[in-house]
């Protein structure tokens, strides 16, 4: 039973919380005014009854008398008042902003979310191991939880490496330090690929969490980590009192990893780590936004199996489709079913989606935000079988008719549409046009030109989260992509980097990566062969797809950074020498 708060009781909760923010924001000497963002809060749209449309339903609010009890039990449970420095003074540098919106190169609502500037700055950090974890910026909604961070040495790092213990390494750096999540990951850095698991059945992980004033801790759900010790961490949402009163976050991260390589960019790797327990705390308020939910309850039989839309969920920064599979499983024999789900706006463009997770029956799929009014519709295939035996696995493609759900609604969150798919590789392009003197006034690198009678199409220049090579190690990674048109009418695909641009990872050596590609069936590389063009280093890969497609990718390897070139199809091995012959002379001395 509840009952509500009349104005008395009102005015005076307000004149506590009041008079508590107030004193502990004389205690840090913060600029920031923390009562004014409670009040607003306090008097905003929460307060207010939420949209609802037809056949829109949305989850009621708490009841008056338990939302201010719920307020009461954070106010006095909240920040311990040294810890209040997260709300205030320091923030991070605005020239930071434009690389750190390139993080969400494959989210487009988050980065739409970033440009508007609706991620709070945050600019705490906590040092540990000769190592700082700074928190940089901080989004959430009532789908997920997401901040941006990075890490870096508390000692000027030295120019060509990233050392530990007080030792002066000079091993160019292929990964700055950054947060490890579990063992897992070094077994793969320490080349254990190919029998890791049957040796350390029980490998230790490291837990990243993200913990609130009132213990809950909200696990995490995705992570994107580059090269340059920056990333950024998503978490499961906030639960419904924190977007109201505000929350104190505590970041907890056990460990840190890093990897050298002492023997150049295709030797053996060196990786190292260090454990320690970095604790960044601050203060936040997420959106005021409410959640809209539509039930459409769109269905469609076929083939015996039944696929139902049970809900669409809009929040800001995505859109959240929840399906339901049923089908005849006295037919698999065992066999696990898997869909692939295509979805179309009202406007018949194919939209992208940013994840999606299943358990068979129950599937959900997360796009960019899905605010525009109209019609959607959503196929669905059952294209693919994967039958396990106990000696192999095997895949069956099959092709069938498609299932169709569609739903219709009215425009959702004024003004929020967020970013178009084709948008996701200007994210961070620098330069896109076909001036060449101007796009190379971009490059830190001696852009290597084609030779006459060569046609050169669009010139794209982007920035690159991999580190650059020792001899560019002062300036930043850019990619510099062009395609030509050969005299003979082929089409080849060039770019230019100063980078280490392989098919190798980063954590494998050369000689490793080829000989867990022997080991599988299904791997990627069917040929390589290493040989040197006029004093340059060049690679040979022939490459086979997943759909049995196979072509060639040559690198050449100049000391400022690489250049790739790979065919379309139908372009042969001597066609592609031709062009990397013509390239090396371009370049003149190496």
């Amino acid at each position: 039973m509840t009952r509500d708060h009349g104005p008395v009781e009102r005015q005076e909760l307000e004149e506590k919380l009041r008079a508590y923010y107030e004193q502990l924001g004389r205690q840090v000497a913060s600029s920031a005014n923390v009562w004014e963002m409670v009040q607003a809060r306090l008097n905003g749209p929460e307060r207010s009854r939420p949209r609802v449309f037809l056949p829109v339903r949305l989850a009621r609010g708490m009841a008056a008398a338990g939302v201010t009890f719920m307020l009461m039990a954070g106010v006095f449970h909240f920040v311990p008042k040294m810890e209040m420095t997260a709300m205030a003074v320091l923030r991070p540098d605005e020239a930071g902003r434009a690389a750190r919106l390139s993080l969400f190169s494959s989210d487009p609502g988050l980065f739409a979310l970033f440009r508007k500037q609706a991620f709070q700055e945050i600019g705490v950090s906590d040092s540990k191991q000769g190592l700082i974890l700074e928190v940089m910026d901080f989004y959430a909604d009532q789908h997920r939880t997401v901040l941006i961070y990075r890490v870096r040495e508390t000692e000027p790092e030295n120019a060509n490496s990233a050392g530990s213990g007080g030792e002066n390494h000079t091993a160019p750096v292929l990964r700055r330090w950054n947060i490890l999540f579990s063992h897992s990951e070094l077994m793969a850095w320490n080349q254990l690929l190919d029998h890791a698991f049957a040796e350390h059945p029980s490998l230790r992980s490291y837990p990243v969490y993200l913990q609130d004033q009132f213990g809950v801790r909200y696990r995490m759900q995705a992570a994107a980590v580059f090269a340059d010790g920056t990333g950024y961490l998503e978490f499961a949402p906030v639960h419904a009192v924190g977007m109201v009163t505000g929350l104190r976050m505590s970041l907890h991260v056990p460990a840190m990893g890093a990897v050298f390589a002492p023997d150049g960019p295709f030797g053996e790797k060196r990786v190292e780590i260090r454990e320690g327990n970095w604790e960044v705390s601050f203060l936040t308020f997420p959106t005021k936004e409410q959640e809209v939910q539509l039930y459409p309850r769109a269905v469609d039989k076929k083939d015996g199996w039944t696929i139902t839309l049970e809900s669409v969920r809009h929040a800001r920064s995505q859109t959240i489709l929840h399906l339901r599979v049923d089908g005849m499983k006295d037919e698999t024999n065992g066999d696990n079913i898997f869909f692939e789900y295509r979805l179309y706006d009202p406007s018949g463009q194919e939209i992208i989606p940013v994840g999606s997770s299943s358990n068979g029956r129950q599937t959900r799929i997360a796009f960019p935000p899905l605010h525009q009014a109209g019609t959607y519709i959503l196929k669905a295939y059952k294209a693919d079988i994967l039958k396990e035996t106990p000696a192999r696995k095997e895949k069956v493609t099959r092709s069938l008719p498609a299932w169709e759900l569609s739903w219709s609604q009215p425009q959702i969150m004024e003004g929020e549409r967020g970013a178009p798919n084709d948008s996701l590789v200007g994210m961070s392009v620098l330069y896109e046009g076909t001036d060449w003197h101007e796009a190379v006034s971009f490059l830190p690198f001696p852009a290597v030109a084609p030779p006459p009678g060569y046609t050169i199409g669009k010139l794209r220049v982007a920035s690159d989260f991999r580190l650059p090579v020792p001899a560019q190690r002062e300036e930043a990674s850019r990619i510099f992509t062009f395609q030509l048109i050969t005299p003979t009418g082929k089409r080849v695909n060039i770019s230019q980097s100063n980078v280490w641009d392989t098919p190798v990872p980063t954590e494998l050596s050369l000689e490793q990566y080829l000989a867990v590609n022997q080991k599988s069936p299904d791997a990627p590389i069917r040929h390589f062969n290493s040989y040197s063009i006029d004093g340059i280093l060049a690679h040979e890969w022939h490459l086979r797809d997943d759909a049995g497609r196979s072509g060639i990718a040559l690198y050449l390897y100049p000391v400022w950074g690489s250049i790739s070139i790979t065919g379309m199809p139908g372009t042969s091995r001597e066609e592609l020498l031709a062009v990397a012959k013509e390239l090396v002379q371009a370049m003149g001395n190496p």
